[in-house]
């Protein structure tokens, strides 16, 4: 951040669809119809899915088998959790299917009925969402920058019947964290009749998520259970397909109680497809490390933006002051560009930002917009 306060112009008033009554990102419909526009013609780098996707089998699955949708859609999801065992490492019967996370997130606290859920802020806006609608106290934990989570906080804190959501890689910041750091944390917790909700939505961008996953404690320990998403990393949240992973007879109770027809045809028939399409990961992969290189040379590198480390998909910007971010979104919005504000989330006020990485030529276009409004600030 640069040494000094500068006067900044404040540019055209940013709208801010995400600010009126929405806090998600990904809300290119209603940019459209501001801007009056069609969809397609807004970037989106307020929803962080890979730019690279859908995979091309993924594609075919949908055209192969689009007549299917004159019938019901499987109720056992059993394709799909045969392509997730494969691609997961994990027993089909420690697997369970929603439309979507957040729909796999509602059936999980919809059954464990906690006394309490907990919730390390800043975090996905559907955790307390969720809670909220099921009626569930909810405590909130700020955590600061650089985001280290608050092990010795959470362990004074949580008690029998609470559940704790564990959001890693961390949305917004992107950072991940060891296995080595919270294992023996969750062990213990779990002994103390706490449940452990992970959020795993962008492990799969990671090469060597294995080092960070909670998969191998979701299927050993009860009070364990991990939620994947294949929206972000196959970019297919118009089709909405989650996971759960957690044990056998909280798979079974999850089933018995959940709507049987949730996951639809289509989303089931990409699905299987795109977790089985290992050169689709690689090539992700490949595009993420070029484009996480070329964001710490940029973003990183001015002195009037600060960023932080990621490993996922996004990176997370904290500006000098409100008024420049504000200015910022303007000229972003103004250039059909959309970004994700955080003023509404906890412990982050507004000057900071979360920015989807896209293509190569899509992050030059947004860097382009950002440094003529810097420069202009």
């Amino acid at each position: 951040m640069g040494a000094g306060k500068r006067a900044v112009r404040v540019g055209p008033q940013y709208p801010d669809p995400l600010a009126a009554g929405h806090d998600h990102g990904g809300q290119v419909h209603e940019a459209a119809r501001l801007r009056q526009v069609e969809p397609h013609a807004i970037l989106d780098a307020s929803a962080s899915i890979n730019p690279l996707g859908p995979p091309s089998s993924a594609l075919q699955a949908l055209s192969d088998l689009a007549g299917l949708v004159r019938h019901y859609p499987d109720s056992t999801h059993e394709p799909v959790r045969r392509a997730l065992s494969a691609a997961l490492a994990v027993p089909t019967d420690h697997i369970w299917c929603g439309n979507g996370a957040t729909e796999v997130l509602d059936q999980l606290l919809y059954t464990l009925r906690p006394r309490r859920v907990c919730i390390v802020e800043p975090a996905f806006s559907e955790y307390g969402r969720v809670a909220a609608r099921h009626g569930l106290p909810i405590e909130r934990i700020a955590m600061k920058p650089p985001f280290s989570y608050p092990a010795d906080r959470l362990d004074a804190l949580l008690a029998e019947g609470d559940v704790l959501v564990f959001n890693n890689p961390h949305n917004p910041s992107g950072r991940a964290y060891p296995r080595s750091e919270w294992e023996s944390l969750f062990w213990r917790w779990a002994a103390r009749g706490v449940h452990i909700l992970v959020d795993e939505a962008f492990m799969d961008f990671l090469p060597d998520a294995s080092r960070f996953s909670a998969l191998p404690l979701a299927t050993s320990v009860d009070g364990v259970t991990v939620v994947r998403s294949a929206t972000k990393i196959f970019a297919l949240p118009g089709l909405r397909l989650g996971a759960g992973i957690g044990s056998p007879s909280l798979v079974h109770k999850i089933t018995s109680l959940r709507d049987p027809w949730s996951v639809n045809q289509l989303a089931q028939a990409a699905a299987v497809a795109a977790y089985k399409d290992a050169a689709f990961l690689q090539e992700t992969w490949q595009w993420l490390e070029g484009a996480r290189a070329w964001a710490e040379g940029t973003w990183g590198s001015h002195p009037r933006i600060h960023t932080f480390p990621t490993t996922a998909n996004f990176m997370l910007a904290r500006w000098p002051e409100a008024a420049v971010a504000s200015h910022v979104a303007a000229a972003l919005w103004n250039n059909g560009v959309l970004v994700r504000r955080l003023h509404g989330s906890l412990g982050l006020g507004a000057e900071w930002m979360r920015i989807a990485l896209r293509t190569p030529e899509e992050n030059v276009r947004i860097w382009r917009v950002v440094q003529a409004a810097l420069d202009d600030s």
